[in-house]
């Protein structure tokens, strides 16, 4: 009996140990804020290895085994999170290439310019970097515009803006950093 017993006690704690692995992953939190303030409550935060972008003004911290990437989402990682969070752009927060514009036709108000500003997703303008082989990173201002650059060098910083920077190896379908 007392032999069953330890048996019965044995099995629970085993179940115990397992059950954060059986049950679906939850959510951190919810943040509001733009990527570089997301970035910075996930640091903040021991728990956080990543979080995503519900748009470019509200993020979730995610905890490790969480899945990473998600359509319509942009997902993000911390470097020290190693392979568990792939993707092939580095996030800069607060940063901007100043200069190194690759120009691609691009007119606003009629007029050509000498940089190439692409709308869209976060996803959609990695794709549209991919494509471009000048495009080595773009930098991100928070009203939802981003500029391609054909340098990754010298960065400064600049509040309100974010620097994307491709990383070696490959073409991505998400932008993560």
């Amino acid at each position: 009996m007392l032999l069953l017993l330890l048996l019965l006690l044995l099995l629970l704690l085993l179940l115990l140990l397992l059950l954060p692995l059986l049950l679906p992953p939850r959510l951190l939190s919810q943040v509001t804020g733009y990527a570089d303030e997301v970035a910075d409550a996930c640091d903040a935060n021991p728990a956080c290895v990543s979080f995503v972008m519900n748009g470019t003004y509200v993020g979730y911290l995610k905890g490790p085994g969480q899945q990473q990437f998600k359509k319509y989402w942009d997902s993000y990682c911390k470097l020290a999170a190693g392979s568990a969070c792939a993707g092939t752009y580095t996030f800069k927060r607060r940063s901007s290439i100043p200069g190194n514009d690759i120009d691609c036709n691009y007119k606003d108000n009629g007029q050509l310019q000498p940089f190439c500003q692409v709308f869209g997703g976060l996803s959609d303008v990695a794709a549209e970097c991919d494509a471009n082989p000048e495009c080595v990173a773009f930098d991100f201002k928070n009203t939802a515009n981003y500029n391609l650059k054909k340098a990754a060098e010298p960065r400064q910083y600049a509040e309100g803006f974010s620097t994307y920077v491709k990383r070696a190896g490959g073409k991505s379908n998400a932008a993560s950093g």
